[in-house]
């Protein structure tokens, strides 16, 4: 196990009670009262109760103050600011997660995961085949490595020291939760202050050599996507709203929860379809199917457990009347687990339920809120679904796979929902299936385009086209093209030689490279066709509630 793994067994009982909220009492009341020490907290189950505190009176709450060594971790960026500045901040970090730039993106992430998949067939002996693997670890330094070049353009090893010392800050934040909050205690040179105090600064000096770099180096760079530290540094050249600091708290706050949600997600959904091996097989029979699987383990797994919001004046909510000032807490996990809302199947794992989208995946729309709601949604969720998808995209080509003897299913929570004793998963490498003298599945000919609708029909039709396994038998290339696919739409655009029958039109390859002599299994970001199928997964805002 990984040292966050060994201190989360040490500080957590299994299957501790703190990492869920009872739904018995959301079947008796979906909104109560719980106290937390000296305060009075309001429950708020009811997703029409929901939709009002995150939209349609979202004027009436805030969100309230993190304690302060979670926000010394978590950095004062976007996670933690409040009216116009939190407004500026997220006004100049969007365009890092919109659908041109994330194009840009797509090698980036494909190769990282490549190269993560390729030292895993080098583990594997020659005899068996397959190999015992402990995945949140790999996933962790997989999307430390997006998550670096996304922020700063460079490479994971830029990025690894901030990344430890985050870690050790994360375990130090865990550890004051279970003590009580002594008012100015933090202020005192104990040995745990002392300790935190030295990682904030050690962080915030490596953000500081690491912007100072790209400053000097700027005008040496080749064009690159839009990154997180070039558009804030560019932000703080031309206004004096932005400040250096300002830049390294930003920095913080991607750093740790863009890595967290991808990991997390990674490693639940990893973990799922072991248990689960026969969404395996769907989801290589039908690419489409990833998203379904993807949402089932933000429904049952999210991210976040549950946030808090608190009344900025007295205001109606429902029924209710609620003063100035009181705290409101959404329970997501319970909420994703409701089965007044899911169903009798609602704490088991059917990624059918998504199959006509998430509105109609259960009996309220708002019920689904891994990325949280309205105009505090997550701003890199869409980076963390193209990178999931591509991961386990790829995996299925290569792998089946299945829980080891050893693994504990023990959900727990260390800021985030973690399994307490780490995801131990056996791996077997699946045959050659881009060997033409064994690829038994046939694929689609001729195709130039395949639906660009947005209906469940146009899905459908579209998924009809495809033989069953045929996804088995696609390249990298291929499977990228056809992964970034959102639930409200399709547009695959597949007309290349040699997947297992011939292909003509414009786009048809002659030879082992394109007209510009790029090899055409090489994953390029110019394409037309790339944009149109990010589009269809990120472009709009309504990808997610």
């Amino acid at each position: 196990m990984s040292m966050l793994s060994e201190l989360m067994v040490a500080m957590f009982p299994a299957h501790s009670s703190f990492c869920y909220l009872d739904t018995n009492y959301l079947r008796m009341c979906a909104t109560f009262l719980v106290w937390f020490g000296p305060t009075v907290r309001l429950t708020v189950s009811d997703p029409e109760l929901i939709r009002e505190i995150f939209t349609t009176k979202s004027e009436f709450y805030e969100k309230i103050e993190a304690h302060p060594l979670v926000k010394q971790l978590e950095g004062d960026g976007l996670l933690s600011l409040k009216g116009e500045k939190w407004a500026h901040h997220r006004k100049i970090i969007t365009p890092t997660f919109h659908m041109e730039n994330l194009k840009l993106l797509v090698p980036v992430v494909a190769k990282s995961v490549m190269d993560m998949l390729e030292q895993w067939s080098a583990l594997m002996s020659n005899s068996d085949q397959e190999v015992e693997i402990e995945v949140s670890e790999w996933f962790q330094t997989l999307t430390e490595d997006v998550i670096t070049r996304t922020a700063f353009g460079s490479s994971y090893e830029d990025g690894k020291v901030i990344f430890r010392l985050q870690a050790q800050q994360m375990v130090l934040a865990a550890e004051a939760f279970h003590k009580v909050s002594i008012p100015g205690y933090r202020f005192f040179p104990t040995r745990r202050n002392m300790n935190s105090w030295k990682l904030d600064k050690q962080t915030k000096k490596s953000l500081m050599k690491l912007i100072d770099w790209r400053r000097e180096n700027s005008n040496k760079t080749v064009k690159n996507p839009k990154d997180l530290l070039g558009l804030m540094i560019e932000a703080s050249n031309s206004s004096s709203n932005v400040t250096v600091n300002d830049i390294v708290e930003e920095c913080k706050s991607f750093f740790f929860a863009g890595k967290q949600t991808t990991c997390n997600l990674l490693t639940w959904t990893t973990i799922l379809l072991a248990m689960h091996p026969q969404w395996q097989v769907q989801a290589r029979e039908e690419v489409l199917r990833l998203s379904m699987i993807l949402n089932e383990s933000l429904r049952l797994y999210p991210p976040t457990i549950a946030t808090i919001r608190r009344s900025r004046t007295d205001v109606e909510l429902g029924a209710y009347k609620i003063p100035k000032g009181t705290e409101l807490l959404i329970p997501i996990l319970a909420v994703h687990h409701d089965q007044s809302i899911w169903g009798n199947d609602a704490n088991e794992f059917n990624p059918g339920r998504f199959s006509e989208g998430v509105a109609r995946a259960s009996k309220h729309s708002v019920a689904f809120i891994p990325f949280g709601l309205g105009m505090r949604t997550c701003v890199g969720q869409n980076l963390a679904i193209l990178q999931a998808k591509l991961t386990l995209a790829i995996m299925l080509q290569r792998f089946s796979f299945r829980l080891a003897p050893t693994y504990q299913h023990a959900p727990t929570v260390l800021m985030l929902l973690y399994p307490q004793y780490g995801a131990p998963i056996i791996f077997k490498r699946l045959p050659n299936t881009n060997d033409p003298s064994t690829n038994t599945a046939k694929s689609p000919t001729n195709i130039s385009h395949i639906c660009a609708r947005g209906d469940l029909e146009g899905q459908r039709e579209a998924a009809s086209r495809f033989p069953a396994n045929w996804f088995l038998s696609l390249s990298t290339t291929r499977i990228v093209y056809i992964v970034l696919i959102g639930y409200r739409g399709l547009v695959v655009h597949v007309v290349r030689s040699g997947c297992g029958g011939g292909s003509q039109g414009a786009d048809q390859r002659a030879g082992p490279e394109d007209a510009n002599g790029t090899p055409k299994n090489t994953i390029t970001s110019s394409s037309p066709l790339l944009s149109s199928i990010v589009s269809a997964t990120v472009g709009g805002s309504n990808c997610w509630p």
